[in-house]
């Protein structure tokens, strides 16, 4: 399949609901109904995760390109795929996230949610979800930006600064997320056809939820 690059519609940098708002309502949602969702929406997500907020870093380095999440050395260690399955204007399928130019790139066309679920302990949103983010990381690529010896904590700390961002943004949206560690790893990387040294760390589902069940 020939590559397909989709950009993606600008963030929203002024949204109506405050920092404090979406902190107090934050909560793991996991009754995510199977409703079509918006390209703008998953956009939004996306740039909260790990979008580009400033072209170079303090000390001026132009091949440095500052994130919506912190990063140790500003190295960046992670990356997000999509698999997305109900987003109006958008392909079923599995998507990388190029977060230089915000946009995605087609990998793979077809719905893989009912995979993604039965990968992932049977989690009946990962199915209903319009859409979900798996976050990767090479550890090598840590660990030798860091000179240690051993796998790196730092792509642990950043997928939690990230996937917070993920939870304040759902909220400001009105949508549910929640984040999945229990999957089968082999069988994830197989899925989105990782190389063998990068290695999934999270998955998050994100859609519309039933309120009367919250």
């Amino acid at each position: 399949m020939s590559e397909t690059t989709i950009v993606l519609p600008p963030a929203n940098i002024s949204g109506s609901v405050t920092v404090e708002k979406a902190l107090y309502n934050r909560r793991s949602r996991r009754n995510i109904i199977s409703s079509k969702i918006g390209i703008e929406e998953v956009s939004q997500i996306l740039w909260a995760a790990y979008g580009i907020t400033e072209p170079k870093d303090e000390y001026n380095r132009t091949t440095v390109r500052l994130k919506t999440t912190p990063s140790a050395g500003t190295i960046y260690p992670l990356k997000i795929y999509l698999v997305a399955g109900l987003v109006d204007g958008l392909k079923a399928g599995i998507y990388s996230y190029r977060p230089v130019d915000h946009s995605i790139i087609l990998l793979k066309e077809g719905d893989y949610r009912k995979e993604l679920s039965k990968y992932s302990m049977n989690h009946t949103a990962l199915e209903d979800a319009p859409f979900s983010l798996i976050y990767t990381t090479e550890f090598e690529h840590v660990k030798n930006r860091h000179h240690l010896k051993s796998k790196s904590k730092y792509a642990f700390i950043e997928v939690g600064h990230s996937s917070q961002n993920v939870h304040l943004q759902a909220e400001s949206l009105h949508l549910a997320t929640f984040a999945i560690a229990a999957f089968e790893e082999k069988k994830i990387k197989q899925l989105i056809e990782l190389n063998k040294e990068q290695f999934p760390l999270y998955i998050m589902p994100v859609g519309k939820y039933n309120k009367s069940e919250d």
